[in-house]
């Protein structure tokens, strides 16, 4: 395989017939930018009515490919993957992905734009074809050329909007989209495999699925230079990578920074609009979504692997997305108008619905705060004191209370959080309840996870900055414990989970197993805890034991499986010795960590809670 460059075009050589791509210049400059000064002048001469001077347009959006593409004269390559890509698609599974459409599709993580790719596909080839009677070549020519085309930013139609990805204006960015559904459907991705399109360069199987997206991404970025949708791309190829890969892999690094630098090039992290004057759209909102799974994404990354994110607060302007359901954004016009002014005045629905963009908005305000503990943690010359990590907590508890009932996991009252008190939890009655939707179960889960891990790190740098100790991070640690294992416990009930259960596993529930550890070896207290009355030595034993078979459950092979092993093996030596002769003392702590596969090398200190094995 010969690789791409960034922009798009082959590093093995050069197409017959030269393509009349999108110019290479950005499409967003900032206040200091240097064409500034161009700008002015050019309002100075039209204030002296100089208006018949003449300027050459050198916006992006502007530039039209001259010459038409013959894919029989494009590399060999490219070719090749194309009709690779496009055998995914209308292969044999063709008509099982017309008959299933979006139905077994999770429509709180797919593409808004999906279902008209879908319809059209069906509008333009029926619903069953002969693969072998189909003109792929013809197809992936049409395409080709479709993806020269600029993606504008059409403000006052959603229909044209999502009209540019489908029917005759099929692009490869509308292909590489339908990852999402054709995972759904076994054998889909054969074609890629067939190729050996799955083959790294190091000799290694990379999985089909992510083959697949990487492969058409690259498609498009060969033939177009940047837009939302390859954007949008670019950071469902991370988060696949995340899963796949792992977090802290280099891989899924690059990926990540390629993602925002996409979305400064294009201008979508300043998106500054009026909140009094804004009139939302479906350009505007989709915008809007991108950037704020993104952002939240930059702070969960630098979290988990101890980096520096690579998005700051204070160089960005664009607001959350409305709390809007997909339906009424792709309606537009006056449904769109109707949804807009059904919202509260902080922008949540008042229905009772959860959205794609509500999850979005939820993690947006717990990000927030997560960036300014990040700060104080990597910061060389933090000026925080224990006024100000109060000041944070009680912020997190404000910005809680904003958000609407149906997302939260939560006591009656809010004060008491994040201590529940005797109560039957909210997961728990969610979960006894057949008519609930379970992937709504499961975001609001996460989110209550986001906000509990915020807790947690701010009782820890409390402790670390000489606030006192009161028991809060035991308690917010088992609460962090109890509801990542019901993703294992009812992982039958969160299907589209399963590729998140590493992840949440060592974001959530290790750092908690530590401190729950501590305990057992350390106790604090006797009988039930005074501020959580489920918190007993038995509990904490169950809890614990429950653990050590979701980590024995994460494969070896999977990301971080070796840093799984070993946590699970300290859990166990702990549980070993507090079961087996609780009465010796235990003098020094290092024997628990011996002969471990891997050190437990927690990159952010703050989730690290096993940093007591090597205490003296």
């Amino acid at each position: 395989m010969v690789p791409f460059d960034y922009i798009g075009t082959s590093t093995g050589g050069k197409c017959s017939t030269p393509l009349e791509t999108c110019p290479d210049k950005p499409t967003f400059f900032g206040p200091m930018g240097h064409n500034v000064i161009f700008k002015e002048t050019e309002n100075y001469l039209s204030q002296l009515n100089a208006s018949d001077i003449k300027y050459e347009n050198t916006d992006i959006s502007d530039a039209q490919p001259t010459n038409r593409i013959l894919f029989k004269e494009l590399p060999p390559h490219i070719r090749e993957t194309s009709l690779a890509v496009l055998g995914c698609v209308f292969g044999p599974h063709y008509c099982t992905l017309i008959a299933n459409g979006i139905q077994k599709e999770n429509r709180l993580w797919s593409n808004l734009t999906v279902p008209a790719i879908l319809n059209s596909l069906e509008s333009t080839f029926g619903s069953n074809v002969d693969p072998g009677k189909l003109d792929l070549e013809r197809i992936a020519e049409q395409i080709c050329n479709n993806t020269t085309r600029p993606f504008r930013d059409i403000e006052t139609s959603s229909q044209e909007w999502i009209d540019q990805l489908c029917g005759p204006n099929l692009r490869w960015e509308s292909i590489a989209l339908l990852w999402s559904v054709l995972r759904r459907i076994p054998g889909s991705f054969d074609p890629i495999e067939q190729k050996q399109l799955h083959i790294l360069e190091n000799g290694t199987a990379d999985e089909s699925i992510l083959s697949f997206l990487r492969h058409s991404t690259k498609l498009a970025r060969h033939f177009t230079l940047a837009n939302v949708i390859m954007l949008d791309l670019l950071f469902q190829k991370t988060i696949m990578e995340s899963m796949i890969v792992g977090d802290a892999s280099l891989v899924c690094w690059v990926s990540h920074s390629e993602t925002v630098a996409m979305m400064t090039y294009l201008g979508v992290h300043i998106q500054g609009n009026n909140a009094t004057t804004y009139k939302p759209t479906l350009d505007s909102e989709y915008k809007r979504r991108l950037f704020t799974r993104i952002y939240n994404l930059d702070k969960s990354v630098a979290t988990f692997t101890g980096r520096p994110p690579l998005l700051s607060p204070r160089f960005v302007s664009t607001l959350p997305p409305l709390d809007l359901c997909d339906d009424d954004l792709a309606a537009g016009g006056v449904t769109l108008e109707r949804a807009v002014a059904k919202l509260d005045p902080l922008g949540w629905n008042i229905e009772g619905g959860i959205y794609s963009s509500s999850l979005s908005r939820a993690c947006h305000l717990t990000s927030t705060i997560l960036n300014e503990i990040i700060e104080i943690t990597f910061s060389s010359e933090s000026n925080a004191t224990v006024e100000t990590l109060r000041t944070l907590k009680q912020r997190e508890m404000d910005y809680i209370a904003q958000v609407p009932e149906i997302l939260i996991y939560k006591p009656e009252d809010l004060s008491n959080l994040p201590l529940p008190q005797g109560m039957n939890l909210a997961h728990e009655r969610d979960l006894s309840d057949p008519p609930l939707d379970t992937n709504h179960v499961s975001i609001k889960i996460f989110f209550w996870l986001t906000h509990l891990q915020n807790m947690f790190l701010l009782e820890r740098l409390l402790v670390q900055y000489g606030g006192i100790d009161e028991g809060d991070v035991l308690v917010v640690s088992f609460e962090m414990i109890s509801l990542t294992l019901l993703f294992w416990t009812r992982k039958d009930r969160f299907r589209d989970m399963r590729r998140d259960l590493e992840w949440l596993l060592m974001a959530f529930a290790v750092p908690g197993g530590g401190i729950l550890c501590q305990e057992l070896l350390r106790p604090t207290f006797q009988g039930k805890h005074p501020k959580d009355n489920r918190l007993s030595r038995s509990s904490i034993v169950q809890k614990l034991s429950l653990l050590v078979g979701f980590l024995d459950w994460v494969h070896p092979s999977a990301p971080n499986g070796d840093l799984c092993a070993s946590c699970k093996t300290v859990i166990q030596r702990v549980l070993d010795y507090h079961l087996n002769d609780p009465m010796n003392d235990v003098g020094s702590l290092e024997h628990f960590s011996s002969g471990l596969a891997r050190p437990l090398n927690f990159k952010f200190e703050l989730l690290n809670t096993f940093d007591w094995l090597h205490s003296r």
